[in-house]
Order: structure tokens, then C-alpha cells, then sequence
């Protein structure tokens, strides 16, 4: 059983990159990062005065001593906290029972730059020192190929995501006011280039929320490039190489999902 709590804590978070450099996604996301669906709405959560990194620790400790609780870190961004959690607690892996990434990218197609991913290219030391140093196979990804193989159509998507229909749910409601910014019928050239709304994080959420969403996923091994100028950031994966080489599978690829089923949360989440 998955207890959400209705006034979660919120933990500040690292300002940049481990290498200093910082890039963020506001033409795509908003000032906020939420379509600016947040900055009329006051914070419903307390902030709390420890930072984040010391939260993933304390956290991870805290449900290691309980043999009742499954804990799951779910992460939609950049691995940069996660990685100085690892850097304080080399053995925090070895405290949680599963992480799920949204990031990477498995077939070179990338979003940011030719071959990477943006939220693994936002700090490729960081994910770099997840991969390397995650026990596995606890670690699953949930990648850009596979989200936007499951986007959203423009006539579903006008469906749910509406902010005119008056049986809107509050959550429905949020979610749309995220959503328009970057796809709303205002936003034509998004829609043009697209078949329908890529929505990441509702993907990553979703597996989250009900595993049997995910219908095929592969044990592979993966590395972060950190060198190359031209594929920097870049997930390698291993789908079976015939160079001799015999590398550990340290990672689930989620290949596949249930589509309809993931409408079908939606359509769940966003009425009343």
C-alpha cells in the first residue's frame, strides 16, 4: 500500500551541477518548473530546515529499520542530490528497496543534445555516480524513448487536460494548468512537430503508482559518457554486445508500457 500524505515536507535542493554549470528548461517548463501553475498558489507542504540530501539519508535509515516498509525513490530530475546522498552514504543502495529514474535514453535519440537525455545531461557526474554506484538490480529507468513512444494524442489530451470542463478534480485542474504552457492549442508549433503531448513525469508517476503499467522491461548494463564532446551525457546501454566483454546488468530498462491503462489513471485523476 502507497500513503500519499496531503502536506508532504519539501527539502531544498542542490543549485547546480557537481561541476558548477546549471541549465534549466523554462522556455519548455515555465519559471517554475510546473508550467507556472505554482507561483499564484502559496506552498501547501512545510519547508523543512534540513536539506535534501540529508532527508534522502535520514529517510533511507528510517525505513531500513523497518521490515514493514517498502521505499521507493522516485526521481524526476537531475540526480545531483541523489549522488551527494551517495557521496555522505556510500550504502544508502543498500537501504531502499527500489529507484526509479525518469531520464536516459536508450537509442541515442536525445532531447537536449543529439545523444543524451536532459535530465541525465543536467549532471552527467551525478548520474554517472548513481549508475556506477546503485545496488543492483534495484535501479529501473524510466526513458525518453519510451515516453515519447507513448505520447499523448492532441484529441485525448484536449480531453483531459482542458481547463474549461467543470467536473475537474483538483488535481485535473493542477495538471492541466502545467500542461497548457507547453502544449495548449496556443502553442502550434509544439503540436505540429508532435503527434501528441510527451508527458515524462506522468509516466515515471505512473509506474510508480501501479507496476503492472509496466508490461516489458530488459536487465541491461549501463554507463553515462562524461568525455566525448559530441555524446556527452549519453546513457550507453549494453543490449547485448558481441565484443567479449561481460558486463554486470545493473539497471531495468522499462521497453514497454500498458497505454491504455495509463489513460485510464488519468481520466481517474483528473474528474471527480
Amino acid at each position: 500500500m502507497k500513503i500519499c500524505k496531503d502536506d508532504p515536507p519539501i527539502y531544498v535542493g542542490a543549485n547546480s551541477s557537481l561541476d558548477g554549470t546549471q541549465f534549466d528548461a523554462q522556455f519548455y517548463h515555465g519559471k517554475d518548473g510546473l508550467g507556472d501553475a505554482t507561483i499564484d498558489h502559496p506552498r501547501t507542504g512545510p519547508i523543512e530546515g534540513k536539506g535534501s540530501v540529508e532527508a534522502f539519508i535520514d529517510v533511507s535509515k528510517e525505513a531500513a529499520k523497518q521490515k514493514n516498509v517498502h521505499l521507493t525513490l522516485l526521481m524526476l530530475g537531475p540526480l545531483t542530490n541523489l549522488a551527494l546522498a551517495i557521496r555522505k552514504e556510500p550504502n544508502i543502495s543498500s537501504m531502499v528497496n527500489e529507484l526509479i529514474i525518469m531520464g536516459g535514453c536508450g537509442n541515442a535519440k536525445g532531447n537536449i543534445t543529439r545523444t543524451a537525455e536532459f535530465n541525465i545531461f543536467n549532471d552527467c557526474e551525478a548520474a554517472d555516480i548513481v549508475f556506477k554506484n546503485w545496488n543492483s538490480p534495484t535501479l529501473t529507468i524510466v526513458p525518453w524513448e519510451l515516453c515519447s513512444e507513448n505520447s499523448i494524442e492532441w484529441v485525448k489530451f484536449d480531453e483531459l487536460f482542458t481547463l474549461k470542463s467543470p467536473v475537474r478534480s483538483n488535481v485535473g485542474v493542477f495538471l492541466s494548468k502545467i500542461l497548457q504552457f507547453t502544449f495548449g492549442t496556443q502553442h502550434q508549433e509544439n503540436r505540429l512537430n508532435l503527434s501528441g503531448a510527451v508527458i515524462c513525469d506522468v509516466i515515471a508517476m505512473a509506474c510508480f503508482l501501479d507496476p503492472s503499467v509496466v508490461i516489458e522491461k530488459e536487465l541491461v548494463h549501463v554507463e553515462v559518457e562524461l568525455q566525448s564532446s559530441l555524446t556527452r551525457g549519453q546513457t550507453v546501454v549494453d543490449w547485448g554486445c558481441y565484443d567479449g566483454i561481460k558486463r554486470s546488468k545493473n539497471v531495468k530498462w522499462v521497453t514497454k508500457i500498458n497505454k491504455d491503462m495509463l489513460i485510464r489513471m488519468l481520466e481517474k485523476m483528473c474528474f471527480v
